[in-house]
This record gives structure tokens, C-alpha cells and sequence, in this order.
């Protein structure tokens, strides 16, 4: 019986490694691979023929929501970090020009280096001036679950007495911007939710439908609106908007429900520089406490502007900490609503506020080391005034018409 039940364990073992087998494929130097599912299995060779190439430059993509992990063994000279003329190359972002990455040397024969990708596009290089260097890629592709997505990772003023955000710190926030004097002019911010969606507010739609007749763009990965994407972060793109849904019950005169989600018209790269925020899922039947110090971001003014032509918009990505206050009069009976309100300085101006242009931006706490998108944007008295405050769309109150929107073919991290 034991004998049986050994050969039947091999010949299942053996059926699964052949299935394997007719799933793997092996790469070419200077080659691209898309995976079009989660099940397949990659090989890189080097060198793959007697001619041993100084250079090979690898793209793998997997698709959407999924993630590619990688074994690295290698033989390679040199000595970490200090690798010279031979040398791998690990760009977990997929950047074509293999800029910000991981370089590794020496000997990995047995114990192999293992990375992952941040998002589901990953590029190799191999540089070698040796005939008796070897490496071995394998890559693997895994879907993303709760137990192993990520989300508002960090890598590092409309806002009134805000300061600079350091570049990439709040990888979630989009701009919606339009071309000024060759200057990109913020109208509107919002946070990226998935690869496809990004959070704002419904009258910023109502703006770029009726006002801008739908000529705008969506940047992310943007800390210097004003610079041209390639001369900011090397994380900086754009995307065209597909389609705006914006909530049913939203209300012009009193900015109920100021909730809206955009489509963007192809999926967004995710990498160190743009992914999804944290939802506030684990906070969904929480009231904010009076007291709790939260942070807004924002390319909107840095001062209050009653007229258009004194509106100073900061072209850095700009961030403040605000108190939320529940007792102000528009979030005393609203629980969809959250007041929050920046420290006094001179008694008669404020430290910081969110203002002009900042509507949509997100409003984050920081809970279990992870910023949390916790507001919205929405509206306000004034902005950096004595009394001023903004009003902010709660988004633990939305989550469920969130889901009905997207559906369940888009991914949400939930941490």
C-alpha cells in the first residue's frame, strides 16, 4: 500500500512539473515577455550562446493586479555594493531605462536573491565582459491578495502655510491639470485607489465638464507641476480620463455627497513613485475623535485669493497638518463630514488650512505606519483666516457606494 501510494505521489509530482514545463518560457537577450496570466513561469539564461553579449536588457509585464517575483542566482565578479563590470540590474518599477535600480555581483549559486516587483511590470540588465559569468532569472507571477498587496508606501502647499512634501511622499495624490502659459495649472486634486480609478470630489467634474469641456490631464507621480514631466521625478506621467461617475445624491448648494470616481482611459503604472492609497476600510463604522491630527496635500493656493489674479498656486506638492474639529457647524450633524482646522498662529491667521484648488486632494491619518485616506477636499470658509476652516468628505461613509462603482473585477488593498 505504501509503495502505491509513492508512485501515485510521483506520477502527480511529475504531471504537475510537465504542466509547469509547458507554462515556461525562456527569454531572449534584449527581449520583452507578457504574461497574459498568473500561472506561467519565466526563465532568464546568460549568457545563451557561445557569443557572450557585454549587455542584455530585459521587460517582463504581467497583467493587471497581478505581481512578478524573481530568484536571482548568479556567478558573477565583484563584491556588493561595489559591483563594476559585471553586474545585474533590477528595476522594480519596470523603468525602460533601468533608473533607481538594484545592482547586485558576486556569487549566488545556491542562495538566491529574491525581489519582487512594485507593480506588475519589472526590467532586468546583465552587464558582463566575462565568458565564464553566468546568471539565472526565474521569475514567477503572483495575484494580489490582502495578504500581500501594499499600499500608500513612502520613498522618502496649496496649502496655506503648508510646507514642501518631499518628492514622491504621497504617491496616491493625482492632479487634474490643464496647459497655462506653458505651465501646468492645477485644477483639482485626487487620490488613486487602484490602477484604473482615482477618488475627487463631484464639483471638480462639474469644472472639467462645463468649464474645461473635458481638455484636461491627469498627472501623477508629480512633486513640481510647473516643470516638464521629464525634468521632474522620473516617476512623472500622464493619463487621459475614460469616464467621471459622480455620486447621485451630491447636492450643488450644500456639497453633500461631494464624491466622485474617474476612469482613467488606460491602467496606470504602479510603481515607487504612483500607487494605491489606503482605504479607511478597517475604520468603516468610526467616528473621528475631536483632536486627531491628520495631514492634507495639495497643488492649490498658498493664500486665499478673492480674485483669480492674486490666486498663488504652489507649484510643489504641498502638505499640513489640520485638527479635526467635529463641533464646527457643518459636521455637527453630518457624519459624512469631517471639519478640520490648522493651529493659530497670531491669533488671527492660521498656520495652515487646505484652500483654492486643493478640492479633491486628499486628507490622511497616519494609523499602523501607513498614511490612511481618511477626507476629501470638499469646500471651506475662506482659507487661512481666522475662523476658516475645510470641510471634508468622509470616505469611511462611501466605501460601499465605492465598490458598487468599480465592482469586483478591480482591486482594492485593504489594510
Amino acid at each position: 500500500m505504501t509503495e502505491i501510494k509513492l508512485i501515485i505521489a510521483f506520477i502527480f509530482q511529475l504531471t504537475a512539473a510537465i504542466n509547469l514545463l509547458r507554462k515556461s518560457e525562456n527569454i531572449n537577450c534584449n527581449g520583452e515577455k507578457r504574461f497574459s496570466s498568473f500561472d506561467q513561469v519565466i526563465y532568464i539564461y546568460y549568457p545563451q550562446s557561445e557569443l557572450t553579449p557585454t549587455k542584455c536588457f530585459y521587460l517582463v509585464q504581467s497583467p493587471v493586479n497581478t505581481y512578478i517575483s524573481a530568484k536571482i542566482y548568479h556567478n558573477l565578479n565583484g563584491i556588493e555594493p561595489n559591483c563594476r563590470g559585471q553586474k545585474v540590474l533590477v528595476s522594480r518599477d519596470g523603468d525602460s531605462e533601468l533608473k533607481g535600480s538594484s545592482v547586485f555581483c558576486g556569487l549566488r549559486k545556491n542562495r538566491p536573491m529574491e525581489i519582487s516587483s512594485i507593480g506588475n511590470e519589472m526590467t532586468f540588465g546583465i552587464i558582463s565582459n566575462s565568458s565564464t559569468s553566468s546568471v539565472q532569472i526565474i521569475l514567477r507571477i503572483t495575484k494580489f491578495t490582502q495578504n500581500n498587496c501594499d499600499c500608500s508606501w513612502n520613498i522618502g502647499k496649496k496649502i496655506v502655510g503648508g510646507s514642501n512634501t518631499l518628492p514622491n511622499e504621497f504617491i496616491a495624490h493625482a492632479a487634474f491639470v490643464t496647459h497655462l502659459n506653458e505651465f501646468n495649472q492645477s485644477i483639482c486634486g485626487g487620490t488613486i485607489i487602484s490602477q484604473n480609478y482615482i477618488l475627487t470630489c463631484a464639483h471638480c467634474i462639474l469644472a472639467i465638464k462645463n468649464v474645461f469641456k473635458w481638455n484636461v490631464m491627469i498627472a501623477v507621480g508629480r512633486h513640481n507641476i510647473s516643470a516638464p514631466a521629464n525634468r521632474d521625478t522620473i516617476y512623472a506621467d500622464y493619463y487621459k480620463i475614460s469616464s467621471a461617475i459622480m455620486h447621485k445624491g451630491y447636492r450643488r448648494k450644500t456639497n453633500d455627497n461631494d464624491i466622485a470616481l474617474v476612469r482613467t482611459a488606460k491602467y496606470m503604472k504602479f510603481n515607487r513613485g504612483c500607487g494605491a492609497a489606503c482605504l479607511p476600510f478597517a475604520y468603516e463604522n468610526f467616528i473621528v475623535p475631536t483632536g486627531t491630527i491628520m495631514t492634507a496635500i495639495g497643488f492649490g493656493s498658498t493664500q486665499f485669493a478673492m480674485s483669480a489674479n492674486i490666486d498663488r498656486q504652489s507649484w510643489i506638492l504641498q502638505k499640513v497638518q489640520l485638527t479635526v474639529n467635529n463641533s464646527l457647524i457643518h459636521c455637527q450633524n453630518d457624519t459624512r463630514k469631517l471639519c478640520a482646522i490648522g493651529d493659530f498662529n497670531d491669533k488671527i491667521k492660521l498656520r495652515g488650512d487646505s484652500c483654492q484648488r486643493d478640492s479633491g486632494s486628499g486628507l490622511y491619518g497616519y494609523m499602523r505606519n501607513r498614511y490612511v485616506l481618511f477626507g476629501i477636499t470638499s469646500s471651506g470658509y475662506a482659507c487661512g483666516e481666522k475662523k476658516s476652516y475645510s470641510i471634508n468628505v468622509y470616505v469611511a461613509k462611501y466605501l460601499a457606494w465605492i465598490r458598487s462603482i468599480i465592482g469586483s473585477s478591480e482591486f482594492l488593498c485593504i489594510k
